[in-house]
């Protein structure tokens, strides 16, 4: 068994130089139903995780659509007494950048733990479908893992959405 993945190549041109008479394959030769399983299980998540930012984005939107109708008047009555509309773009813009960016705070700060707690402890898996993975190989488990990216890049495209989603005030000032 070797330690790292990084090795692989490595160690199977040394098994052949050791002994010609085995074939060593990696795990990617000796089954391709599961490499193929698990690109198609990867192009499933993104499209899953479109749906969900589609689902954030129109959630982000109508709060902002709300606030703004909700405001019109008194967006006028700023406007009638001297702001000037740039300046009010950009209020309105920061405000709603710092809307998403106390939501992926909060929203950080509530799931982190979780995470934490179920990569300690990963949710077993009983029936059938443990039977399955069993029968390749695998420990019948649901794992989850902690990698920084993932929080970078949901911390990223959150307050980017809203940063788009923003302009729907600026379009509503220009009515004003």
């Amino acid at each position: 068994m070797i330690d790292s993945p990084k090795c692989l190549t490595r160690c199977i041109h040394r098994l052949d130089i050791i002994d010609k008479s085995y074939e060593v394959m990696t795990w990617e030769d000796l089954s391709p139903e599961l490499v193929q399983s698990i690109q198609i299980d990867n192009a499933e998540g993104i499209i899953m995780l479109g749906i969900l930012y589609l689902v954030i984005a129109f959630g982000i939107f109508g709060t902002i659509m709300m606030m703004t109708a909700e405001r019109v008047k008194e967006f006028g009555i700023l406007i009638s007494i001297g702001m000037k509309k740039w300046k009010l773009y950009l209020v309105t813009t920061f405000e709603t950048i710092f809307i998403s960016f106390i939501g992926v705070v909060a929203g950080g700060l509530v799931s982190l733990p979780i995470i934490i707690y179920f990569a300690d402890n990963p949710i077993p898996l009983t029936g059938e479908y443990a039977e399955a993975i069993l029968a390749w190989g695998f420990e019948p488990i649901l794992p989850f893992a902690i990698y920084p990216g993932m929080f970078l890049a949901q911390n990223v495209d959150c307050p980017r959405n809203s940063a788009i989603i923003s302009l729907y005030p600026v379009n509503v000032y220009q009515k004003t």
